[in-house]
């Protein structure tokens, strides 16, 4: 398991499996090991997303603001609606369902 890039372990193994393992299941499925694959490869996805909507407006606004060609209030509404496009677009990964890849290969949940 040491050696391994990705270390699974069942929640009834031995504590010593638990300790090393990077996913313990709770479950004996081992189709939540692909669930928690997908889980986490939309994170990334959404932080992604998330470091794109930001850098966008930073870079956009930034050199605006300093050459004096907007207004400090109107910078001062783009950061704060940054921040907020942020917030929902992370609040929407609230609907991601990790099985949606593969509900045409039979029965998941």
């Amino acid at each position: 398991l040491a050696a391994a890039y990705v270390g699974v372990a069942i929640g009834s193994g031995t504590d010593v499996a638990i300790e090393a393992a990077d996913v313990t299941l709770l479950r004996d499925d081992p189709l939540d090991v692909v669930r928690a694959m997908n889980v986490s490869e939309g994170t990334l996805a959404k932080i992604k997303q998330n470091l794109f909507w930001a850098l966008g407006y930073n870079a956009a606004m930034i050199p605006l603001a300093s050459l004096g060609l907007l207004q400090p209030v109107f910078a001062a509404a783009a950061m704060a609606f940054s921040s907020v496009s942020v917030l929902t677009n992370s609040l929407l990964f609230r609907r991601y369902d990790p099985d949606e890849r593969y509900r045409i290969f039979g029965r998941l949940r």
